[in-house]
Parts: structure tokens; sequence; C-alpha cells
């Protein structure tokens, strides 16, 4: 059996490598590791080529339309029924997107749009207002995993992947990703110009509570989380921190936000 490797890594240089992310204010109640922010300009978005038409799934512009628009993109993409699947805001309106067509009557297009009008959650039918919309040229769609589709929400940081790990570093967030969502586990990937995250959970600002220092902290649900997953993993291994040079153990996981 091969022994697990440990990396070497003091904060003070974990914190000071170049990159996405920069210390914030805020600290955990679980312990005294700082909150990161992550600048949604470095995710990596995908292009979506324009065909002229796609297919409007749904719309929503409530307060919780990025989580009832994630709901519905996640369910979609589960289907494996066309691809891509994306979200995309506009004027506060949260839209789900799926497929790309020549022709907004083709035979393929007609096929789609009549297939996921039909489809049932719940022993409902949420998309049967779905219908054809022009795709404009050159619009970036975001992957429902992508952390960078929920701008000003938090996520709990469980990995990081870098070039260290090698040139697919990206790939390899986003396999780490779909193994977790395969074990229901809601993961994330944000991508970066040298290392990409992995995440899990969605909390907004109603998640943390205030201490009695006056320091804003981890609430319940985040801390239940961190319990799950304790631990930020750097290419797939444990990251042990040190100061003045005496370990002072696992580097634990903790809190990001996208910025949209």
């Amino acid at each position: 059996m091969r022994p697990i490797t440990t990396l070497i890594l003091t904060l003070g240089a974990c914190l000071a490598l170049t990159g996405c992310w920069q210390t914030t204010v805020v600290s955990s109640s679980w312990d005294d590791h700082p909150m990161m922010e992550w600048a949604a300009g470095d995710s990596k978005k995908k292009q979506v080529r324009a065909r002229s038409w796609t297919i409007q799934a749904a719309a929503f512009d409530d307060n919780q339309r990025y989580e009832r628009a994630r709901t519905y993109a996640e369910f979609l993409t589960r289907q494996n029924l066309i691809e891509p699947v994306w979200m995309e805001e506009s004027q506060g309106i949260t839209y789900v997107y799926a497929g790309q067509f020549r022709e907004r009557k083709n035979k393929q297009a007609r096929e789609a749009l009549s297939t996921i009008k039909k489809l049932q959650r719940n022993d409902q039918r949420p998309f049967k207002d779905a219908e054809m919309a022009p795709l404009a040229h050159n619009m970036v769609a975001t992957d429902p995993f992508d952390l960078a589709g929920y701008p000003n929400r938090y996520s709990l940081q469980i990995a990081v992947y870098d070039e260290d790990f090698g040139r697919k570093f990206r790939e390899a967030a986003e396999d780490a990703v779909r193994v977790l969502r395969e074990q229901d586990v809601e993961a994330y990937f944000y991508h970066g110009p040298i290392r990409s995250l992995v995440t899990i959970g969605l909390f907004t600002d109603h998640d943390f509570v205030w201490r009695s220092d006056g320091q804003r902290g981890y609430g319940p649900a985040m801390k239940a989380l961190q319990e799950q997953y304790p631990h930020n993993l750097r290419n797939g291994l444990t990251i042990e921190e040190s100061v003045g040079g005496r370990s002072i153990g696992a580097q634990p996981s903790f809190i990001v936000r996208s910025t949209g």
C-alpha cells in the first residue's frame, strides 16, 4: 500500500500565492481561518456558439430565483436529454436554457421542446411553459455546477487544484464535482487562471451569525457542513499548515464567496 503523502504549506505562503483569491475581514466561529473571496472575472465560462435558437425552459424573478433556477437546471442536466443546459441572468430574471438549434421549427427543435414540456418532477410538469427563444451570438453560458453562476453566494471550499497537478487541473476539479454529485452532494467548481476550487453547498449572508466579540462567524448550517468536510485538500492531498516552523495541523475547509 502506498503511503499517504502530506504537503507542507504554511498559512502565510498559502495566502501569499498569486491568483484569484484575496483575504477578507470575515473570520469563522469554527476557527480563525480567514474567509476567501474569488473574483468572478477569473472564472472560466463556456462560450455557447449560437445556432439561432434555444429552448427557454424556465424563468424566475423572485428572491429565490438563483436557487430555483439552479434546481431546474440541475434536473434538466441529469436527464441527459439535451446539451448544453445553462442559466443566464438578465434584468432581475434568471433564465434556464437548453440546447442550440439552427432553425426554430426544425424536427430536432420540435422534438426537444416537446420532450422538455412533458418532463415530470414530483408529479408535476415544471417545464410545461417552455418555449423557443432566439439565441444571441457569442452569449456566455454558465454551467449549473459553476459557482460563478451564483453571484454573492457563499460556499465551503474543500479542495483546490492547481498547475502542480498538471495541465488538466481544471478538468480534475470538474471531475471531482461530478463524483460528488453522483453521491448527491451539492458540489461546485470555480476556475481561476492558475487554480480551480471544489466547493460544497450554497449560503447567503443570512447563514452567518454574529459572535459575542462583534465578529461575523459561521452559522449552524455552515458549521454542520464543515464538520462533514473538515479539510481543504490541494491536488487531492492534505495541506499541512505551520506557524514558526511548527505544525498546527491540516488546513481546514473554509467559506468562499463568488462575486458573480
